[in-house]
Formats: C-alpha cells, sequence, structure tokens
C-alpha cells in the first residue's frame, strides 16, 4: 500500500492560520512539509491571489466545491455558467456541488440544472461530484446513500466523493454503505469521529441522537485503517482528502492525520 497524494481543505488551511497566529505561506510551508500535496477549496472564496499563493507553495488544486441553488429561474444559466467557467479555468481533478434542496422545488429542476453542469465540466475534463452532505437542519436527501443513489440515477455524469464520517448523520455504516456506491467513487474524503469532545466540540448528532465530535484521522471510532486497506485492495490509487476539522489544535490534528496513514502504509509493506 503507498497513498502518496493527500489533500487539505480550505477551510482547515483557515483553521490554522486563526489559532496559530501563522501567515497564509507559512501554514502552507508547515502542511506541505508534513506532507500534504493538494487542496480542496471553494469555488466561492478561492480567489485569484489565494491561489497563486497556493501553487506557489507547491500545490496542487485537485478539488473544487461549489453550492447551488436553483430556485431562481431567472439566474439558473448564470450559476451554471459562474460555476463552469471556475472550473475551465483552474481546472480541479473535479468539482463537488452540494445543492439545495426546498419543499417547494422539484428535484426534476435540480436534476436537469445538474446534467447541464456536467455537460460542460465533461467537456473541459473536470469530474462532477456529490458527497453524503451531513450538514443542515433538517438533513439534505443526500446524507443518506439512498439519496445520494437517486441523484446518481438522474444525473449519469454524477459521481460519489465518499466521505466516511458524513453516514453517521443517516444512521448508516459507512463500510456497509462504501460496498454499494464504491463503482462510483472517485475521490475520498476521509473523516473520524468520536464520541467524547477529546480534541473538539461536537459536530454532528446522529440519527439516533448520539453527538458526534471530530478527531484527527486515526484518532476515533470509525477503524479506518481497515478501510484504508480495503479501498487499496479496490484498486483506488488518487488523492486522499484528510478531514480534521473542528480539532482545537487544526496543526497537530493535520500531522497526527497523515501520520497515521503513513503508519498503516508502513504496517503494510
Amino acid at each position: 500500500m503507498n497513498f502518496s497524494q493527500f489533500a487539505t481543505f480550505d477551510f482547515q488551511i483557515s483553521e490554522i492560520v486563526s489559532r496559530t497566529g501563522r501567515s497564509l505561506p507559512q501554514t502552507l510551508s508547515c502542511l506541505h512539509e508534513a506532507g500534504y500535496t493538494h487542496i480542496s477549496a471553494n469555488i466561492a472564496t478561492a480567489s485569484a491571489d489565494w491561489i497563486k499563493t497556493v501553487r506557489e507553495a507547491g500545490f496542487g488544486l485537485f478539488q473544487l466545491y461549489a453550492a447551488a441553488d436553483y430556485r431562481d429561474p431567472a439566474g439558473r444559466k448564470e450559476l451554471t455558467d459562474r460555476i463552469a467557467s471556475a472550473a475551465e479555468a483552474l481546472l480541479p481533478e473535479s468539482l463537488m456541488l452540494i445543492p439545495a434542496e426546498y419543499p417547494d422545488l422539484p428535484f426534476e429542476i435540480i436534476a436537469e440544472n445538474m446534467n447541464e453542469l456536467g455537460r460542460r465540466l465533461s467537456a473541459s475534463g473536470v469530474q462532477m461530484e456529490m458527497e453524503d452532505f451531513d450538514c443542515g437542519n433538517p438533513p439534505r436527501s443526500y446524507a443518506s446513500s439512498s439519496g445520494l443513489l437517486r441523484y446518481m440515477d438522474a444525473v449519469p455524469s454524477l459521481r460519489c466523493c465518499f466521505d466516511t464520517g458524513n453516514f453517521i448523520r443517516s444512521g448508516e455504516c459507512y463500510r456497509a454503505v462504501y460496498a454499494k456506491l464504491k463503482h462510483l467513487v472517485t475521490h475520498v474524503h476521509l473523516k473520524d469521529r468520536l464520541n467524547t469532545d477529546l480534541y473538539g466540540p461536537e459536530q454532528i448528532r446522529s440519527a439516533s441522537g448520539m453527538p458526534f465530535m471530530p478527531a484527527p484521522v486515526g484518532s476515533g471510532n470509525l477503524k479506518l485503517n481497515e478501510f484504508l486497506n480495503e479501498l487499496w485492495t479496490d484498486g483506488f490509487r488518487g488523492v486522499l482528502a484528510l478531514e480534521y476539522g473542528g480539532c482545537r489544535d487544526p496543526l497537530a490534528a493535520a500531522r497526527a492525520s497523515i501520520d497515521f496513514v503513513r503508519s498503516i502504509q508502513d504496517r503494510s509493506s
């Protein structure tokens, strides 16, 4: 086993800057030295200057993520153009879409506009993805595996960015869900969870009401060592995005997360 490309997220970088007092270039240098090679960034806040700083620090942009609200008929084409144009200019490996859902917004409207965006992205060689999104109250339909599959059935170009920590929101076992979705998985967000606030405060609650807190990857209760071996056996060789957001000491969590994956690699070699 030799996962060699690791990503962090823009919001995690911001947490490190905020909590350590380091500048953005200093933070990027620390992360690059730790072994991170790529970044996932919000399309709404990834300014040209920010992207320039990231690339000068030696990072690749492997994923953009974008919120999409299709309620306004007059704004749908502009939204598609804006997201597609940013992806065409920056050429990440993937664009992860986070569509808003409303009782009065038919699913067919969302799917129609996602199909148009998917055609634009495919023409540029950018893969459109969705993840098992665990934020919001009430939760969005795609916090569950059945909801994700509904979208992927309706949007043939869509694939899954699999997040190990998010299916807790729907009460599903992430390993069981992976078995159902792995033929659709193109990227992985490796996230761990704890039931205590050892590393940080509560982030979400499960369907049964159990609170879950953040943890460095490998320090929680999701048995990610077993999952990494399964992922490797299944032939996944892509960028691993390590998600430790919300930890009180985000730089220590970043280092501990990548050290955990490397320790699994060392034991398997």
